[in-house]
């Protein structure tokens, strides 16, 4: 086994730290003494990250991979959804690293699938991979985070993208009254404005506001748990409206993109809301798609339920291409 190396995920919600080694595992890599830190209790990502490596037995760290939730220049990023900030090239000289890799978290999620063991993901659609054409890996947590793997020269790249930020695209009639309603206190309306756990809230708020009923409700978490256990209209609505609104966004990615290798859903909410997903009208939204409709018939979806699969990529992103 390898001398250990230190991983992060690092979202607008949570930063996951963890050591990882090469070893002789189907995915390659061995992952322990993971912990997990809420942002929104520590100011900044150093103060996170000096408690972890306060608390783990190695300290000779030399090579580190952070995958973080916003777009990098020269290993610096601000993060999308969260006031921290990350520079690679400080954090590299403070922790007397080697070398420092810093990486979209939706590189380090895309690539990641590619290491999964079948247990680790659900059909959700069948169909045929067709290995020449692309795979889109796309989910709502935090934010909407969407990657790509293309076949190149007998291997694959993996290409992250901002594609969460795209204009949102409603299909009925009330998508379209929540759409302007989001208008007016947005402006740009994206898809992440309603496929993640601030567009849960936001759509909730929005539905609330076009029936003029009594927002009760707070946050996503209290959203989803209301729906899930059918003790609010609106909320049961706002959650049919996520999986809705995620079917048109897969589907309109499939297009964009090629995309016939496949479709892999990440992220942390819909493992949480797994029955009312399949219950749910997401394969419909995701194609209906006239005179398209057809391009769809074969394209399998699967929802990735393994929490480790961004620290798996990144360990693995680390080895391949530090």
């Amino acid at each position: 086994m390898s001398k250990p190396f230190l991983i992060a995920d690092i979202g607008g919600t949570n930063a996951r730290f963890c050591l990882a080694s090469l070893d002789d595992s189907a995915d390659g890599v061995h992952l322990f003494e993971r912990k997990d830190y809420k942002s929104s209790e520590y100011d900044k990502l150093e103060d996170a990250l000096n408690d972890y490596l306060g608390g783990i037995s190695e300290t000779d760290l030399k090579d580190a991979c952070f995958a973080v939730a916003g777009p990098i220049k020269d290993r610096v990023v601000d993060f999308t959804n969260s006031a921290w900030m990350l520079d690679g090239n400080r954090l590299e000289k403070s922790l007397s690293l080697d070398h420092m890799m810093v990486v979209n978290d939706f590189r380090a999620m895309t690539y990641g699938t590619l290491f999964l063991p079948d247990e680790d993901k659900e059909e959700i659609k069948p169909g045929d991979i067709l290995q020449d054409y692309p795979r889109a890996v796309l989910g709502p947590g935090t934010g909407l985070g969407l990657g790509l793997i293309v076949p190149f020269e007998g291997n694959y790249r993996v290409v992250a993208t901002e594609g969460g930020h795209v204009s949102f695209s409603p299909r009925t009639e009330r998508q379209i009254a929540v759409l302007q309603h989001l208008t007016r206190m947005f402006g740009h309306v994206t898809f992440e404005r309603i496929v993640s756990g601030k567009g849960i809230l936001n759509t909730y708020r929005a539905l609330c506001a076009i029936d003029s009923h009594h927002c009760d409700l707070k946050t996503p978490e209290e959203v989803t748990t209301a729906a899930l256990e059918h003790n609010d209209q609106l909320a049961e609505e706002t959650l049919t409206m996520f999986c809705d609104a995620l079917g048109i966004y897969a589907g309109n990615i499939v297009l964009s993109t090629g995309a016939r290798g496949g479709v892999s859903l990440a992220g942390g909410i819909l493992p949480k809301i797994r029955d009312f997903f399949e219950a749910s009208s997401f394969r419909q939204a995701f194609s209906d798609k006239s005179p398209m409709d057809h391009y769809f018939d074969d394209i399998p979806v699967h929802l990735i339920t393994s929490p480790n699969t961004a620290l798996i990529g990144a360990a693995k992103l680390l080895k391949d291409f530090g």
